[in-house]
């Protein structure tokens, strides 16, 4: 079931039907443009809309446009000019945004072509009315955090911006290990984020390409050879490491926490998507400090030509250590971002063009702390990466397509950890591993006390394309339509050594005699994946305040040079992806929203190409203070874990809604419900093993200073069970819950706006398959007979109540802000729960056999039976207790004071106020959290224009 050999021919056999699925993926394309091109209405009756975007007598360059009603931008070009085409009769809402500048809204009424309209924004300041330090959402399906609102954060990472999301809750900043993503959930866990996608504008990050098949680190590693130093910094197969992803180089950020658009794949649990600093900025400078942190960043924009364009530059460095006395946990890196942008006319249609170039390494290479100098240990980690992003924007606006987009980018990591590890045996005498074939070996033992020397090299090279056009038709001054569709493909290779060791007689975890002989990285086939998508969004204006939007969407997706042993080798992923809102009202402005998807993640490459198991087991043990009187014969026997049948983990999402806007005053409520049936998890496989053990001496035999043989002993057949750890579609996830955000009137007196928002969360982790369990014993000196399989459908249950509270003092004429964040978490608990049955249904016996339980077993089972009795599961009462949390409180303080246009000072006090009562969990132990309070400065210089 887990093994097949490998075809060669994998590659070409799947192109057949790609084929065929991009000419029917094309043929519905042009049928959808042709039935909408006969229907649609003259473009005479469209208008265009032209002006510029400026900040007193200045223009503004590639500042950034956007229609809500419609749902389109546009940008700028290098002089701050703009034309909107195709622009139906009506009023709209205009809003600009650009690096630098506070945004602006307005009305605009398009009755007619427009020439001249002027656009002003104004310099970013605490001194403006609109300064914003919340999210925004603008759109139904997605949140937005602002420039300004990310530096009034002042974060660290990206991670720190979390918390302005309905739901999040605070968490200490630790840039020591890797940061999981979590969405819409209580916890977290490593196929949400996995599945959480990272795009930096408009192309993915991937941490897909990272494989490291070595005992110990590879998931389902034993506990006693697990190594947690490493696992922890890896992240390995939990997707983006937020800890790489610097604020600084951001101008906003956009959350999509439910149904994402069809345009974007390989995704399960939601998506991110950056924006970077672009466009002319002055010279401006970071300073940050506090008790973990040490952060600085300088950045300026440029405006090269009118003809050439602008050039965005900025680099930072971070070092931040967890605990001074923990030398291990230090963190630092460098990153450095180019951006460049230009846009240029191609006859009647215009050519936008992004070019950016970003690096990031890590500073600190060597790690150490006070065991690896006592044990003489070394951990050197070396981390860098280099990444290209092009992308072109043609804006043709003809009656069958609007525009047409190319991405193309790249980027290469050299990820390499070298180690110098003592291996210290506390469990007796280990074995060499040097076997490479299945049966009977002379062994050698280990030594008590060793050094075993590894270096774990990943170089992913990974690129992106995609070709994506946009085509709109309006129908009559009430319905419109706007198709979305496009193709693109995904490939990473890893071009690294993988483990190498430079002694594969010292194994670094030998602890459970179980070994890999792990290939190259650079001899494992790419991940490649091609996609194609359409999607239509409908709107129809019933009045000027009542009109519905529509969007139908659909994604194909199809992995390549996989064998054809593989069964996503032969299947195309169609992904189904819709949203609905209807909004109406004119004083109470009410929206309605409804949406459903599916979403797929693919496996990793770790987790598709896993390396053999190799256990040894002691058939003859005869160990004696002489050297030269031991003796040692294993059994070797070869496992084969690569599982060819695993497939996608496919999220299936509804999501319902409502929000209504009074005056100054609004509510938005949000249900969800999601499920994964199919997230990836290593199942412990339970197989039963023969060979020959020699553990008596014969009568009369006398080994007394001589190396014993086998011949000394009596042969005798011996049984047992042995493990093995399949990467298998076997966790299941399912999140359910109501997110809501309340913002409230300005408070006049005080010049304090309050958000009140949060969320209530319910979420199941567990198996979709049968558990196992092997009871242990022996019977007769024998090891146990028979292994349990049971169908108990044990899951983790969690839930959590939060608010989170925002006065936001702002008062303009002292250019001040600040800001008290309360958070109040009501509940939390968490429960084991399954279906009580202890009882088996089936069990495994030594011969391989698969036994269905009748009642007869059943009887023998309840009863005391001497064998049967012990496949009785027993849990203790107490193991299914609530563990629930007290009432919790939470308080953090703001501000930012601006002295001039050139300089501004903030600061943060984190748990200047903590609550978290002592409580008696489930387990009836006496439990009490804690967060470490601390404090830091940050200072921001701005020079010139």
């Amino acid at each position: 079931m887990y093994s097949a050999e490998d075809g060669e021919d994998g590659y070409e056999s799947s192109r057949p039907c790609f084929y065929c699925m991009m000419v029917r993926f094309c043929l519905i394309v042009f049928c959808f443009l042709f039935v909408s091109f006969s229907y649609a209405v003259e473009t005479s009756s469209l208008h265009k809309v032209c002006g510029k975007v400026v900040s007193g007598r200045d223009p503004i360059p590639f500042a950034y446009l956007f229609i809500e009603e419609l749902n389109r931008s546009f940008a700028c070009d290098v002089n701050g000019e703009f034309c909107m085409e195709k622009m139906p009769p009506g009023t709209y809402t205009l809003r600009a945004s650009s690096m630098g500048y506070a945004d602006v809204e307005m009305k605009i009424d398009v009755a007619q072509a427009v020439a001249d309209l002027i656009v002003r924004m104004k310099v970013s300041s605490t001194e403006l009315p609109e300064f914003e330090v919340m999210a925004n959402r603008k759109m139904s399906d997605k949140i937005t955090v602002g420039e300004e609102a990310i530096q009034y954060t002042q974060p660290t990472s990206l991670a720190d911006v979390l918390l302005l999301l309905p739901g999040n809750v605070y968490q200490e900043n630790n840039m020591s290990g890797f940061i999981e993503l979590s969405n819409r959930q209580v916890g977290s866990d490593a196929n949400s984020s996995l599945g959480m996608a990272v795009l930096t504008d408009g192309s993915p990050m991937s941490n897909d390409g990272t494989r490291v098949q070595m005992v110990g680190i590879t998931g389902g590693s034993s506990s006693k050879s697990e190594d947690s130093e490493f696992k922890s910094r890896s992240g390995l197969n939990q997707g983006t490491d937020m800890r790489y992803i610097s604020t600084d180089h951001i101008h906003s950020v956009e959350f999509t926490q439910g149904i994402s658009s069809a345009r974007y794949g390989n995704l399960s649990s939601g998506m991110i998507h950056i924006n970077s600093k672009h466009g002319v900025s002055p010279l401006n400078v970071r300073a940050k400090t506090d008790l973990k942190n040490k952060l600085f960043y300088v950045g300026k924009g440029f405006k090269l030509s009118d003809r050439l364009g602008t050039l965005h530059l900025g680099v930072d460095y971070l070092h931040s250590v967890k605990d001074i006395r923990e030398e291990m946990d230090k963190f630092s890196r460098v990153t450095g971002q180019a951006y460049y942008n230009n846009s240029v006319k191609l006859g009647s249609c215009k050519l936008h063009l992004d070019a950016k170039f970003s690096q990031t390494v890590t500073a600190n290479k060597m790690k150490k702390d006070e065991l690896t100098y006592e044990y003489d240990e070394t951990y050197l980690a070396n981390y860098a990466k280099s990444a290209l992003m092009v992308k072109g924007k043609l804006d043709i606006h003809r009656k069958w397509i609007d525009l047409v987009e190319l991405t193309a980018s790249g980027d290469i990591t050299s990820d390499r950890v070298d180690r110098h590890k003592m291996v210290l045996s506390s469990s007796g005498p280990l074995s060499v591993p040097l076997a490479t074939e299945v049966g009977e070996h002379e062994g050698q033992y280990l030594p008590g006390k060793y050094y075993s020397d590894f270096q774990i090299e990943n170089i992913p090279l990974h690129f992106y394309t995609q070709l994506h056009a946009e085509s709109r038709f309006h129908f009559s001054k009430m319905f419109r339509m706007s198709f979305l569709y496009g193709v693109d493909f995904n490939s990473t290779k890893n071009y690294g050594q993988g483990v190498v060791l430079a002694d594969p007689t010292r194994p670094p975890f030998p602890y459970d005699n179980t070994y890999m002989r792990p290939r190259a990285n650079c001899d494992i086939p790419a991940l490649e994946t091609g996609g194609a998508y359409l999607q239509d969004d409908m709107t129809l204006n019933v009045t000027e305040t009542t009109y519905f939007t529509l969007s139908l969407g659909g994604r194909l997706t199809k992995m390549f040079n996989l064998d054809d042993s593989y069964e996503l080798a032969h299947r195309v992923l169609a992904e189904p992806r819709t949203n609905f809102s209807f909004k109406f009202g004119k004083k109470m402005k009410n929206t309605l929203r409804f949406g459903y998807g599916e979403e797929n993640k693919l496996p990793t490459l770790d987790y598709l190409y896993p390396e053999k198991l190799y256990k040894d087991f002691y058939m003859l043990n005869a160990f004696t203070n002489e050297a030269a009187n031991r003796h040692l014969i294993t059994y070797t026997n070869i496992f084969e874990v690569e599982n060819k049948k695993l497939t996608e983990n496919k999220n299936r999402k509804i999501e319902w809604g409502w929000s209504g806007e009074l005056k100054d005053c609004s509510l938005n409520l949000t249900c969800f419900y999601e499920r994964s049936n199919s997230g990836f998890d290593y199942f412990l496989i339970y197989s039963p093993l023969e060979y020959t053990l020699y553990s008596q001496l014969k009568p009369n035999v006398n080994i007394a200073g001589r190396m014993p043989q086998k011949e000394d002993y009596v042969a005798e057949p011996y049984s047992v069970f042995t493990t093995s750890s399949y990467v298998m579609n076997s966790k299941k996830t399912i999140k359910k819950g109501i997110e809501y955000r309340l913002i409230l009137p300005t408070i006049k007196a005080l010049r304090t706006s309050v958000e009140v928002n949060g969320a209530y969360y319910k979420t199941r982790y567990g198996s979709n398959l049968p558990s196992y369990y092997y009871p242990g014993k022996r019977i007769a000196d024998r090891p146990y007979p028979y292994v349990g399989i049971y169908d108990m459908d044990a899951q983790t249950e969690k839930c959590r109540l939060n608010t989170n509270i925002w006065f936001n003092t702002h008062i303009p004429r002292m250019k001040f802000a600040f800001t008290n964040f309360f958070q109040i978490i009501w509940l939390e608990t968490e429960q084991y729960i399954d279906t009580h049955n202890k009882i088996p249904y089936q069990y495994l016996d030594m011969n391989g056999v698969v036994h269905d339980i009748t009642d007869k077993e059943v009887e023998l089972i309840r009863s005391d039976d001497a064998v049967f009795r012990h496949l009785k599961q027993t849990i203790l009462p107490i193991e299914y207790e609530k563990d629930a949390k007290p009432i919790a409180l939470l308080w953090n303080l703001k501000a930012t004071k601006e002295f001039s246009k050139a300089v501004k000072l903030s600061f943060f006090v984190n748990g200047i106020l903590d609550i978290h009562p002592k409580y008696v969990s489930g387990e009836k132990t006496t439990e009490r959290e804690w967060t470490d309070p601390h404090f830091g400065l940050e200072l921001y210089w701005s020079f010139g224009k």
